[in-house]
């Protein structure tokens, strides 16, 4: 079983109170994306379409650093 491969080009936009996540998609040589999991600071991951390529984060507190993460997950659930 093979996961599909990472995404690239991981960015944010900040603004006052959010961010705006975007990163460039996974390769998926497979053919089977279906989904990228968020994973910010300590909360449980947030899975949007494989279509989607940006997520906003609102409701933060201003000047914080925060952990962002976001992989590929195919259709049996394998995360890059």
């Amino acid at each position: 079983v093979v996961p599909p491969e990472d995404v690239t080009n991981l960015r944010a936009d900040a603004f006052e109170d959010r961010l705006v996540v975007r990163w460039d998609a996974s390769p998926d040589s497979a053919g089977d994306l279906d989904a990228y999991r968020i994973w910010f600071a300590s909360d449980p991951a947030v899975a949007v379409a494989g279509s989607t390529l940006e997520y906003e984060i609102a409701g933060l507190a201003e000047a914080t650093a925060y952990g962002i993460r976001v992989t590929a997950v195919d259709a049996a659930d394998n995360e890059s």
